[in-house]
């Protein structure tokens, strides 16, 4: 079952960007979307597809992601970010925020 703060389907997300990670035992990369939503900092699952035009992202989970401003950091982001990192086994990671501008 996919946990769904709220039961949200879609949400605004701000000072955001791209990260792309391996997962051990996943064949594959995958990239996830690491910002604010509200003030709380929150990673999501891996991006299925994103739509330039109207700058949202399509998650594995089926919920969207539409990203407000350009991308930016945030302290609470970075905390969750490390924290997912930790319980995900990765241990590095790349910014491809660029690929999404």
């Amino acid at each position: 079952m996919l946990y769904r703060p709220n039961g949200e389907t879609s949400v605004v997300m701000t000072h955001w960007s791209v990260r792309e990670v391996d997962i051990e035992g996943l064949d594959s990369s995958t990239r996830h979307l690491c910002g604010v939503v509200g003030v709380d900092g929150r990673v999501c699952s891996p991006i299925e597809h994103f739509d330039p035009e109207k700058r949202s992202f399509v998650t594995r989970s089926g919920k969207v992601y539409q990203v407000a401003e350009e991308p930016g950091y945030n302290n609470n982001a970075e905390y969750v970010w490390q924290n997912w990192c930790q319980m995900n086994g990765v241990d590095g990671w790349v910014d491809v925020t660029d690929d999404y501008r």
